[in-house]
Formats: structure tokens, C-alpha cells, sequence
């Protein structure tokens, strides 16, 4: 595989991710009204789905936007640029709404949702601090701002830290947050452009990598290859995420 096929397939994770992700938020949505609907006293079961649909959520999410940043810088390493051209730090990011608001080209609101999605993901690989932590016996809540502590680097030690949690329904957070970051993230992502020619070794190499296809189908092995070339050529169209936001948003209107 060279560098160029693989940055076609990262072009593509990226919407496997928005794939995943809906299904997360599925099942948060289909867990939350079944929690609606249970017989008090609720069944810790229906909390336990959520923390976990949760974290699994989260991680999804915080991938969409590490893959857009990985097809950028490879989309600068193909085209010759420094890998981190374009760039600007988390710190920066998080730090300033003004200047997330200029580097994603969107509303500065947006860029609540973007400290929770950082938030609640370090909390969560870490600690667990930011886990749905709470509800009423009609929706989950976050119960409480997130307290923790972060390593600080010019002090080399660890500081309390409070981040306000979002108020309200969680799993409407859980939309809204989906439905804020997703666009701003496929804006930066970058898709290579591949020659027939790239397309007919990227198919002979995901042919070859299957142990012992090859040695079975040998006498098809152009068939294979062309058929696969095909797919690669209809698939070419790209993706978009104007589906899942559709969907996302009747689910949020619905709540």
C-alpha cells in the first residue's frame, strides 16, 4: 500500500466513524426511553447501558476528529507542505472561542461543545469523572460540574480542575454535541485523488493481503482485481454526513 491509497482509506474511516457513532447515539436514544418507561424502581441495568454507550459514544466522536486532522497531514505530506501546515494546538483551540471559531469557520457557541467532547473524553479514558453520573426518574442526567485533577506541566504537578457539565436531558447533550461538531470536522477533512492506476494497486494489494485468496482463486485473480477497482471508481462520489444530521436532529426535536 503506498501513502496515497492510505489516505484514501483514512478519507473513508472518517464517515465509519459517523457510521459508529450513529449507532452509539441509537442506543442511547432507544436506552433513555426505555429507562422512560420502566416501573419505578428503575433497573440500575438502564444506567449502566448509558455510562457505557457513553464512553463508547465519546471515543467515537473524538476519532472523527482525529482522523480529519490525520488526512490533513497527509494531504500536506503529498502535496509537499510541512505535516503540521494548517494546524493550530488543542490548547488553542480549547483555550479561545474566537479562535476556534475562525479555524473551524462556524459559530463561536460551537465551541462549548467542542471543551465538553475534550472534557468528557479525558475524563472518561481517565477516571471516569464524566460517566452520566446521575438522573431523575424520567432521563439521565450529568449530575454535577466535572471535578478532577490534570497533570499541569509548567508546575509539574497535578491542579483541581472544575469543568461545568451541560445541563439537561444527557441525551440530548449527546445530540447536540454530535450534531455542533460533525460538520466542523468533515469541513477540514481531506480526500486524496487517485489515478486509475492507484486504484489498481491499492485492489492488488488488499487482494494479496488476504492469507491464501490468491492460491484459491488464482485463475480470477482480474476479475477480482477489476471488480474491486469498480467499487473503488462508484465510490469515488464521496460521502457526506447530511443522513445521520437529519436523523440526529428529528431524534433531538423528538426528545
Amino acid at each position: 500500500m503506498d501513502l496515497k491509497n492510505y489516505a484514501e482509506m483514512v478519507y473513508f474511516q472518517f464517515y465509519r466513524k459517523v457510521d459508529e457513532l450513529d449507532f452509539f447515539i441509537r442506543e442511547a436514544v432507544d436506552n433513555a426511553l426505555s429507562y422512560k418507561d420502566a416501573p419505578i424502581p428503575k433497573d440500575n441495568l438502564y444506567f449502566d447501558k448509558m455510562q457505557f454507550t457513553f464512553s463508547a459514544y465519546i471515543n467515537a466522536l473524538v476519532s472523527t476528529w482525529e482522523i480529519a486532522k490525520l488526512s490533513i497531514s497527509l494531504a500536506n505530506n503529498l502535496s509537499g507542505r510541512p505535516e503540521r501546515d494548517g494546524f493550530l494546538s488543542e490548547r488553542e483551540l480549547e483555550s479561545s472561542r474566537q479562535t476556534f471559531a475562525e479555524y473551524f469557520d462556524c459559530d463561536p457557541a460551537v465551541h462549548k461543545w467542542f471543551r465538553f467532547m475534550k472534557d468528557a473524553r479525558n475524563a472518561n479514558a481517565h477516571d471516569g469523572s464524566l460517566a452520566l453520573n446521575g438522573g431523575n426518574v424520567n432521563a439521565f442526567l450529568f449530575q454535577t460540574d466535572l471535578h478532577r485533577y490534570k497533570w499541569d506541566r509548567g508546575a509539574s504537578r497535578f491542579v483541581y480542575e472544575v469543568s461545568e457539565s451541560p445541563k439537561g436531558n444527557a441525551v440530548c447533550v449527546m445530540l447536540k454535541t454530535a450534531i455542533a461538531l460533525v460538520p466542523i470536522f468533515e469541513n477540514k477533512l481531506e480526500r486524496p485523488e487517485l489515478s486509475i492506476e492507484d486504484h489498481y494497486a491499492s485492489a492488488k494489494f488488499k487482494l494479496e493481503s488476504i492469507p491464501g485468496l490468491l492460491e484459491s482463486f488464482r485463475d480470477k485473480q482480474t476479475e477480482i482485481i477489476e471488480a474491486m477497482v469498480q467499487s473503488q471508481l462508484d465510490g469515488q462520489k464521496g460521502r457526506d454526513c447530511r443522513e445521520q444530521l437529519g436523523s440526529w436532529t428529528q431524534r433531538l426535536d423528538s426528545m
